[in-house]
């Protein structure tokens, strides 16, 4: 079960994806943006497709059971990385997130 904040996160990089970044939360927004600056900053370019093939490429309103799971294991083959660390950067992203979310007034 995710914590509220982890699902503030989901949530945001769901619509994200299917607004193009154009989230009526403007602060969840200016959280997403930043995060996915900070992936580039930091040049970890997995993360960022990662998030966008996961994250982003959800569907609106209620997730069936297991869409993230299957969403993990075609990125594992295609990105060539293991369900391990493709989780590890999700989580990371989630946090960087709450982070940046929190930060802004």
């Amino acid at each position: 079960m995710r914590s509220e904040a982890d699902q503030r996160a989901v949530d945001a990089f769901r619509e994200y994806g299917a607004t193009g970044g154009k989230n009526k939360d403007k602060k969840a927004a200016s959280a997403v943006k930043q995060t996915f600056d900070y992936f580039r900053i930091n040049g970890d370019d997995m993360a960022i497709k990662l998030v966008e093939g996961v994250y982003c490429s959800l569907p609106m309103g209620k997730v069936k059971r297991g869409l993230v799971y299957h969403a993990v294991l075609s990125l594992k083959t295609s990105l060539y990385t293991s369900e391990r660390e493709i989780y590890r950067k999700l989580k990371r992203a989630r946090e960087i997130f709450n982070k940046c979310y929190d930060e802004i007034l």
